[in-house]
């Protein structure tokens, strides 16, 4: 896990050199769309609930990552001694059984975030019909509060990559970085395949197919070890979703949007109440300036 916290580290620098090139200072604020029910549920319990990976709704989105550390770490050979050569590979077989098998639960959690407040396609998919909310955070709160979660040093926020030019350039620095790292590493090849698989998974996480890149979308993301599976809850249904629980202070909420609806003065009169409960006395609550459409 160490080694893998390390790899992560030092990929996270170059990403966020990416960001700098095309948007210097990170947004304000980020908003995070759900329904009525998730709103007052982070809202009374001051969590964020970071889902299993494994049950993200796009299955293709954690494939688009590995399947490029595979392409790049297979095409090392004859670049790289003959012990690296073997990391690298090893690295790549739980991609390979994950490709054939969807079965396996992920070591990384992730909560999604948008840097739009109002955004039509948003309403769309998390408000199914009348029930869309999104709540602002304070970008600089949020990570002054992640780094305040002392014990948890594998979490992290950054903006998602849609650009196919970035993610073979961050996936070619990822096997750049386990070249360098595995050569002064004391520890045996199992150890650091195990690191360059769990980096390139928490990587995934960000890389997005480039038509969802109007979504503007910026990820909290956990690389979970043992000690972090402690705290993991579950969401019952059919099947049960693990989640792991990022709390957050109230202050921290800057705002609330309520999605188009029929009764959007008194949506928006209780929202401004459950905040005013919750001592989130920094946040605005207002209408979408999307107009309703009864559909129905």
């Amino acid at each position: 896990m160490a080694l893998a916290n390390s790899l992560i580290s030092l990929l996270l620098q170059d990403m966020r050199l990416i960001h700098e090139r095309s948007e210097p200072r990170p947004p304000a604020t980020l908003w995070h769309y759900t329904s009525a029910a998730g709103l007052k549920g982070i809202l009374e319990t001051k969590t964020i609930r970071l889902s299993n990976a494994a049950f993200l709704n796009d299955k293709t989105e954690q494939w688009l990552g590995k399947a490029l550390f595979i392409e790049a770490a297979t095409g090392r050979s004859g670049h790289v001694s003959d012990s690296i050569e073997r990391v690298l590979k090893a690295a790549c077989q739980p991609f390979y059984k994950q490709a054939t098998s969807s079965d396996r639960l992920s070591d990384v959690y992730t909560a999604s975030f948008s840097v739009h407040a109002d955004s039509l396609p948003q309403w769309r998919a998390y408000g199914r019909g009348e029930d869309g909310y999104a709540l602002g955070f304070d970008t600089s709160k949020l990570i002054d509060e992640k780094r305040s979660h002392s014990r948890v040093e594998n979490l992290w926020l950054s903006k998602c990559f849609y650009k196919p030019d970035s993610h073979r350039k961050l996936v070619n620095r990822l096997i750049e970085l386990c070249d360098e790292a595995f050569i002064a590493h004391a520890g045996g090849p199992d150890e650091a395949a195990e690191a360059a698989a769990g980096a390139a998974a928490w990587l995934s996480a960000f890389l997005k197919n480039a038509h969802y890149k109007d979504e503007g979308e910026w990820r909290l993301v956990l690389f979970a070890n043992e000690a972090d599976e402690e705290q993991v809850g579950f969401v019952e249904g059919p099947v049960l979703k693990p989640y792991w629980p990022y709390t957050f202070e109230p202050g921290s909420v800057n705002g609330a949007v309520v999605g188009p609806q029929r009764h959007m003065d008194l949506a928006v009169s209780s929202v401004r109440l459950l905040l005013r409960r919750c001592n989130a006395l920094n946040a605005v609550a207002r209408p979408s300036a999307v107009p309703f459409r009864n559909v129905g």
